[in-house]
């Protein structure tokens, strides 16, 4: 897990002066260059009537 938040890390940093569709970078409109990570929850469904 911390191999690929190392990874998620270096790939903002290189995207941060990278222009984006609109034109400026994310460093010129502000954008900080982190990734905010999202909990992990277990889905229990429940068995369809087959």
């Amino acid at each position: 897990m911390d191999d690929g938040q190392a990874a998620l890390d270096q790939l903002l940093e290189r995207l941060t002066d990278v222009p984006t569709p609109a034109g400026p970078t994310p460093r010129q409109i502000g954008i900080p260059a982190q990734a905010t990570l999202l909990p992990v929850i277990e889905i229990n469904r429940k068995p369809t009537g087959q």
